[in-house]
């Protein structure tokens, strides 16, 4: 199930039995957070950065005593197939073989003009 609002979206699965245990998964993307206070010295992150990592977090227990823990298993496999993503667009780029970004489109003489 995925719960939208407008700082984020939240992805969230798992099981909730008729005896009150809980086993959730939650994925929160970090790119929607926006810092209203910097740390010095990291002006120059660019904000793309924090694109497509997300935080993952597990939520276990019972509905009165549960435990909200950062689930680093999700968070490896995750990572693992970013960098398995990157590493085949990369050979692809090698390779000329890359369909992504369209070319920039050269201009012609109609397209601009000088100015002095």
């Amino acid at each position: 199930m995925e719960i939208y609002s407008t700082i984020t979206r939240i992805q969230l699965s798992g099981t909730h039995a008729f005896d009150g245990k809980i086993a959730y998964s939650l994925v929160i993307p970090l790119a929607n957070f926006k810092q209203t206070r910097r740390m010095p010295g990291t002006e120059a992150i660019d904000e793309t950065a924090l694109s497509g990592l997300n935080l993952h977090l597990k939520l276990q227990g019972d509905t009165q005593h549960y435990k909200l823990t950062y689930d680093t298993e999700a968070f490896k496999a995750s990572l693992k197939e970013n960098l398995h993503n990157q590493g085949k667009a990369l050979k692809s780029i090698l390779q000329g073989q890359y369909v992504g970004k369209k070319p920039i489109k050269e201009l012609t003489t109609d397209d601009f003009f000088d100015f002095e």
